[in-house]
């Protein structure tokens, strides 16, 4: 079992949970470990080795140690679920590929795709954030 949740564990974290009836996942990195070593490169890889972690990410720094990146190997969150789920994804997202959101889609038969245009992972365009929002609150409303 993880011990940290983020995004693409957030479903494995919850099957245990009867008061979840359902998800909403923002540009979840279903093969996070290898989304996550794409965007260390060899560099941060290698940063890892001699330090035990790096900081990555965007403008709010993540420090990535060892131990984590070897959780993520370990758990493939690509897999099927039995809660519905909502994926809201950008279709301009770099860090979480479309084929790899297709393939948890094919998994989860319960699972609603919606797709955010011109969005990227972050989704800060103009009104993006208020289209994951609306997109978050007629599923919910319908579920």
């Amino acid at each position: 079992q993880l011990r940290r949740v983020y995004g693409a564990a957030l479903p494995r974290q919850t099957v245990s949970c009867p008061r979840v009836f359902s998800l909403v996942l923002r540009a979840p990195a279903v093969k996070m470990a290898q989304t996550l070593e794409g965007i260390l490169g060899e560099e941060g890889l290698a940063q890892i080795e001699r330090a035990g972690f790096v900081e990555a990410g965007f403008e709010r720094k993540l420090h990535v140690c060892k131990g984590f990146l070897e959780e993520l190997k370990e758990f493939d969150a690509c897999r099927a679920y039995d809660r519905p789920m909502l994926v809201i994804h950008g279709d301009r997202d770099d860090i979480v590929l479309p084929v790899d959101i297709a393939r948890f889609m094919e998994m989860n038969p319960l699972a609603k795709l919606a797709r955010i245009h011109g969005a990227d992972h972050r989704f800060k365009g103009e009104g993006q954030v208020a289209a994951v929002v609306d997109a978050a609150r007629r599923f919910l409303a319908a579920s």
